[in-house]
Formats: structure tokens, C-alpha cells, sequence
């Protein structure tokens, strides 16, 4: 028998043992020794198995906002929702900028406002990750252009001029699911801040 045929034989005997196959073409990249190491592995086959099984995926839990968000305007809904919630109140302030911009960016005029917001509040104390939710809203979206989407929701939780340590968490989880780097997210901030207290005085 031939070192090749050698190397063929304890391969097959790994993958029968294992059930993972490896084929010929692979084999042949293989050294003697290497495959004395798989032969060595295959000794062990039930924790491999084990250890193999426990690597699979983790499939996602399907949470009830799955049922209820469908469209990228209705994720962008619930997204500003989110945002203007986080400190637990929806000023007048954020409102009125929700409804100005809501109107002006074309939303889908069939969308209830008010039936979105009952919807969110269905489902929000079972926000058990909010990262998760985020990805969800976001992926939804898909977003062609990221910083006008990071602006909008800085922008509405900048609104009352008042952020809070949770909206800043949330801004920051935001910022990377977009990929928005740390010195644009400041500059973004600081851009609305100022714009906000232009407005508030009317004048530069």
C-alpha cells in the first residue's frame, strides 16, 4: 500500500466516524502525518460531534415587532417613535418636528400615525434587546443615505435641547449600526444644537 492510499484510507475513516466529509481533492493536500492527526480526532468523534452541534447558528427570536413592521416607512415611524420615547415623554417640540417631517419626506399617506404609535406601544416593554430591535428597524430601512438618517434621529431627540444619558446610548447604538464614525456624530449634534438655538432666537 502506498503512502497515498494510506493517507486516502484513515481520511475516509475520519469522515465515516465523523460525518464530515472531506473529498478526495482535499485529501490529497494532506501529509501522512496529518492524517494520522485526523485518524487521532476521529478517536474522539462523539465530543466532536457534540462540540460541532453546539457551533451551529443560533437562530434568531422572533419577536413580536416582526408582525407589525413591514415597510421602511413604517420602520422609520417606529424608529422616530423610539427616539422620541426614550426619555419617557413625547414633548410638543418633537412632535411637531415628527409631523413636519413626516409630511415633507412623502410617507406613505396610507400609514396611520395614530395606529403606528399604538402599535410601538403594543410592543415596546418587549424590547428585551434594544441593539436587536435597532438592527431590525434599521436593516428595514436599508438606508441609501446613513448620516440623513443619523441627523433625523438626532435631530429629534435633540429637539427639547435636552439629551439624556439614555438617548445618548441610544444615539451612539444608532451611529454604529450606520457606520457613522465618532467625529461625525459630534459634529451632527453639535450642528443641530446650534441650528436649534438659531431657530429658538432668530438670529446667528
Amino acid at each position: 500500500m502506498t503512502k497515498a492510499d494510506s493517507v486516502s484510507r484513515k481520511l475516509e475513516k475520519f469522515s465515516r466516524k465523523t460525518s464530515i466529509f472531506l473529498s478526495p481533492a482535499i485529501g490529497k493536500n494532506f501529509s501522512f502525518c496529518e492524517a494520522n492527526a485526523f485518524t487521532f480526532i476521529a478517536n474522539f468523534s462523539p465530543g466532536l460531534r457534540c462540540v460541532t452541534k453546539c457551533l451551529k447558528p443560533r437562530q434568531p427570536t422572533k419577536m413580536i415587532y416582526h408582525d407589525q413592521i413591514h415597510s421602511a416607512d413604517q420602520a422609520l415611524v417606529h424608529l422616530a417613535f423610539h427616539c422620541s420615547l426614550k426619555d419617557g415623554q413625547l414633548q410638543k417640540e418633537e412632535l411637531d418636528f415628527l409631523s413636519s417631517t413626516f409630511v415633507s419626506k412623502g410617507l406613505n399617506k396610507e400609514l396611520s400615525i395614530k395606529n403606528e404609535m399604538e402599535h410601538y406601544q403594543s410592543y415596546k416593554s418587549a424590547i428585551k434587546d434594544e441593539s436587536d430591535y435597532l438592527h431590525f428597524l434599521v436593516e428595514t430601512i436599508h438606508p441609501e443615505n446613513k448620516l440623513a438618517l443619523f441627523a433625523f434621529c438626532a435631530e429629534i431627540i435633540c429637539r427639547d435641547n435636552n439629551i439624556s444619558i439614555s438617548e445618548e446610548v441610544l444615539l451612539n447604538k444608532i451611529a454604529s449600526l450606520l457606520y457613522i464614525k465618532d467625529a461625525e456624530n459630534l459634529t451632527i449634534q453639535n450642528l443641530i444644537t446650534e441650528m436649534n438655538e438659531v431657530e429658538r432666537r432668530n438670529a446667528f
